[in-house]
């Protein structure tokens, strides 16, 4: 997929439009007063930086994305909206361009562009809107706030931190302004998707959840099925149960494919009605993980208490369970990202489908999940090669710092493992010596 718009969310919109002019118009004089301007012109004028910035955004992290913008009305949500969105939009098309490239001085510009979208989405916070149409623009302008601080951030640990403070904001505005108490289900699941954007962060960075997260969920709790709240939403019921509730509401296939192994993990992949339902499932598998993981420390730490605890067959089963649970995190990965690799059929048949044309806001806490399904206990090596290559992609390709520091991450989880096995042998040749 490359800066000529051929990649395959790209060429599939644009089968949406009547007008190329109108779509060429969007792409390459996003900045400008489009009024003024003859698109015959523009489309032989050598385009300036923050354009390139604002087609990079488009190409990469909105239109070649299973959750795409599907029609004009949904991408004029992007194109015509307030410069606050418009600035954060080329601020995040600037940091991944200057990343791929290693250009210092676009990066400058990417930090430029986003102190002004800082400000100018504050004053549209400021104006309070009340409307929920109106106020997608600040929701949209505050979650890619968000997501230029995972592109363009120096550190897994660094780029979370700040990136949960628009995350907050983002809930904040939603609670606002949305009827949650008389809209259907799916009225809520936009704080919901935010809501479980913080559990990451906060397992990274062992801290608690924030209490903004508790109070979102008291106030989405109206409005969300009472088999899920009222029977599964007790820490005492084990998420083995909360995967019986998805395999009602969000049920999803395993399915074979001949694509390139790159980009489908073993020739297989899942389908999935819609993205809301596949992101739902691969928050319950790493959250499995973890409490495998700790339960297995915990063991390693106190073997005699743990042995009584987490007897031997109890031990095999969370460590098959962990395997299991991470094969399925890889195999739902052509559902969430589209691999450059794939031609534009592939993509679309594997793409779990959107409605809300968030593009690639996602991401982030699949690499995330990618990232613990390679490394969890248990896993034959090729999990690790799969995830970690595919990472590597993310960050050659959307210039995504986020993926870098999670590769990194995992270069030091593999070290690790291989020096436990060095110090387990040397242990051994000690006591036979």
């Amino acid at each position: 997929m490359g800066n000529n718009l051929s990649g395959s969310g790209s060429t599939a919109l644009i089968g949406h439009f009547d007008s190329l002019i109108i779509f060429t118009m969007v792409l390459v004089i996003p900045l400008v007063d489009r009024q003024t301007v003859s698109p015959r012109i523009c489309m032989t004028v050598e385009p300036t930086i923050e354009q390139k910035g604002y087609r990079f955004f488009l190409d990469r992290y909105l239109l070649g994305q299973p959750d795409a913008p599907q029609n004009s009305e949904q991408l004029a949500a992007y194109a015509s909206g307030p410069d606050a969105l418009q600035n954060v939009m080329v601020a995040v098309g600037l940091a991944g361009l200057s990343n791929t490239q290693g250009d210092k001085a676009m990066n400058v510009l990417s930090r430029q562009k986003y102190t002004d979208a800082l400000r100018q989405t504050s004053q549209l916070i400021a104006a309070k809107p009340t409307k929920p149409g109106a106020v997608m623009f600040p929701v949209r302008a505050v979650i890619t706030l968000a997501l230029f601080e995972i592109v363009q951030g120096g550190g897994s640990k660094l780029s979370t931190g700040t990136a949960n403070i628009h995350i907050h904001g983002a809930i904040a505005l939603l609670r606002g302004v949305l009827p949650i108490r008389t809209a259907p289900a799916g009225g809520v699941r936009g704080i919901l998707q935010l809501m479980f954007s913080l559990f990451i962060p906060s397992q990274l960075t062992e801290t608690p959840l924030p209490a903004v997260f508790f109070e979102a969920l008291e106030f989405c709790k109206p409005a969300l099925p009472r088999v899920s709240f009222d029977n599964y939403l007790n820490s005492t019921i084990s998420l083995k149960a909360w995967r019986l509730v998805f395999k009602q509401h969000t049920p999803f296939m395993s399915k074979r494919a001949t694509s390139p192994q790159e980009a489908v993990f073993q020739g297989k992949y899942h389908a999935y009605s819609e993205i809301w339902g596949a992101r739902l499932w691969n928050h319950l598998r790493w959250a499995r993980i973890l409490v495998i993981q700790k339960l297995l420390d915990v063991n390693n730490e106190c073997p005699i208490s743990g042995s009584v605890m987490l007897p031997k067959p109890r031990r095999d089963q969370c460590y098959s369970t962990a395997v299991r649970m991470a094969e399925d995190t890889i195999t739902s990965t052509p559902s969430h990202w589209h691999h450059p690799m794939l031609d534009q059929a592939s993509a679309k048949k594997f793409a779990a489908g959107g409605k809300g044309g968030s593009g690639g806001v996602g991401l982030p806490a699949l690499l995330w999940h990618l990232k613990i399904a390679g490394c969890a206990p248990g896993v034959p090596p090729e999990y690790w090669d799969w995830t970690y290559n595919l990472i590597q992609v993310v960050w050659k390709n959307m210039g995504m710092h986020h993926a870098l520091a999670l590769a990194e991450v995992m270069e030091g989880h593999r070290a690790g493992l291989e020096q436990q096995a060095i110090d387990r042998i040397l242990k051994k040749e000690d006591e036979d010596w």
